[in-house]
């Protein structure tokens, strides 16, 4: 009995596969980065020299992406290219192995076109999908006597032209893009592949080195491809990850805060004696949630590559809203802990589980680290309260205070400041007014805590 494949599928594994468009960047981003690896094995290219260019010309509603890695050979380009889910990919070696995600394009735009050539051929191949006719051939009561495999070569279309031999590259096309899905806004694009694409760390993240100097150490590799993003080749700039020194945290206060230091937890498979995985986080005063999304959240990576989002390891915290008072990464280096289709997250085995189980007591680490420096604080906010006290009481004996917040003074509105920067990190200001108001009143006579409470509210 023959077994046919319905036209349908095509439509789950190209409109239905992914719930965010964006995320069709980061597949053709993750075929580019196996191709350059390949060019570079082959010797064929240098690490280093890598490119992988993504230009957005929204007047004429294009997007390229194309890389310098290996390409695909003539004789195998179209089949390479028409085939869904046959890749010869291994998923111990490529980050893109399934084979599925190369036409997830097509639900975006109207024409899908890929370029590709490969050093020592004097000719590239062109294959281009059409889009609307897709849609056509998917309506419901309309062709339905199709296979998948004929709608593919109905919409489908190959060409070969001429190209210099010293070339190689492979180059991705999606021609009349729709506006709806703001997959033409560069800005967008950018806040999305700076948090997803295997990149380099900011130059003036000052723990870029470490982290670098210790995967070297553990002889791990760092997956990081240079990634340019523009309007035209000639208008481009780097795509880096967007982790930063200073931050904000606490979003109703936004009081900033600066990562002093970084800590490691190096998991492994003592059976086996292999790393499994690699995790990282900043060191800070924890203040509160991080305000910028881009940075917030221990976040988990797969060759480089984004698994999931910033909530993906919510549930390893003792409170889920913990994960979002850190900046950080998770590094998977076991081959047998594999993303799943969506790449939101990864199969479940037992490789998977045994990560969970040790992440949780990283979870646990940095949830403890978060409680004992909020009760510091509360400490230090009660023996603030106190001093406050006394300092606001001694002005009715000598106009000035007897006791100092950070240092001695002789001048009452230098005290006031003091008091009032360190008032401001835990209270509002009408807290504080309110307090130093019934101080004073207790005290003083109303003409004084008129002129007092006159002095003290400039600082307000």
């Amino acid at each position: 009995m023959e077994i046919v494949v319905g036209k349908y599928t095509l439509e789950s594994l190209t409109t239905g596969m992914y719930k965010d468009p964006f995320i069709l960047y980061r597949e053709y981003i993750q075929n580019s980065t196996d191709s350059i690896d390949e060019a570079i094995n082959n010797k064929i290219l240098t690490k280093g020299n890598e490119q992988i260019k993504i230009v957005i010309n929204r007047e004429q509603r294009e997007i390229t992406i194309e890389d310098n890695g290996t390409g695909i050979e003539t004789d195998e380009a179209y089949k390479v290219l028409t085939d869904i889910g046959n890749s010869k990919k291994k998923y111990t070696t490529h980050k893109g192995f399934r084979g599925i995600g190369r036409l997830g394009g097509l639900s975006y735009c109207e024409k899908l076109e890929f370029e590709t050539s490969c050093v020592n051929e004097k000719v590239k191949t062109i294959v281009e999908f059409d889009s609307d006719h897709l849609k056509e051939l998917l309506i419901p009561g309309k062709y339905e006597d199709y296979t998948m495999v004929d709608v593919i070569k109905e919409i489908s279309e190959k060409k070969i032209e001429q190209e210099d031999k010293e070339k190689h590259y492979f180059k991705v096309k999606l021609k009349g893009v729709s506006d709806k899905f703001k997959l033409l806004d560069i800005d967008k694009v950018e806040n999305y592949l700076c948090q997803v694409a295997p990149v380099e760390f900011n130059g003036k993240f000052r723990l870029r080195d470490k982290i670098n100097n210790m995967l070297q150490e553990l002889k791990l590799e760092n997956n990081e491809y240079k990634i340019f993003l523009g309007t035209s080749e000639t208008e481009m700039f780097p795509i880096i990850k967007p982790y930063k020194m200073k931050f904000y945290a606490d979003i109703s206060k936004k009081i900033e805060d600066t990562l002093s230091n970084v800590k490691f937890k190096v998991i492994r498979n003592d059976h086996l004696n292999k790393i499994i995985a690699v995790v990282w986080y900043g060191e800070s005063n924890l203040l509160g949630t991080i305000v910028d999304e881009k940075v917030k959240g221990l976040r988990v990576r797969k060759e480089g590559i984004l698994i999931g989002d910033r909530f993906l390891l919510n549930d390893v915290f003792k409170e889920e809203r913990f994960n979002g008072w850190v900046q950080g990464e998770v590094f998977v280096f076991d081959d047998k802990i594999i993303p799943n289709a969506r790449r939101d997250d990864f199969e479940r085995n037992k490789e998977y589980l045994y990560l969970i189980e040790e992440l949780r007591k990283v979870g646990e680490q940095i949830s403890y680290e978060i409680r004992e420096a909020s009760k510091l604080r509360n400490q230090k906010n009660s023996g603030i309260e106190q001093i406050a006290v006394d300092d606001i009481k001694s002005i009715h004996n000598n106009e000035k205070f007897t006791l100092t917040i950070s240092e001695k003074s002789e001048n009452i509105d230098d005290e006031f400041e003091n008091l009032f920067n360190e008032f401001e990190r835990e209270n509002s200001e009408k807290n504080i007014l309110k307090k130093i108001e019934e101080i004073l009143r207790e005290e003083l006579d109303e003409e004084k805590v008129k002129k007092m409470l006159k002095r003290i509210e400039k600082f307000f």
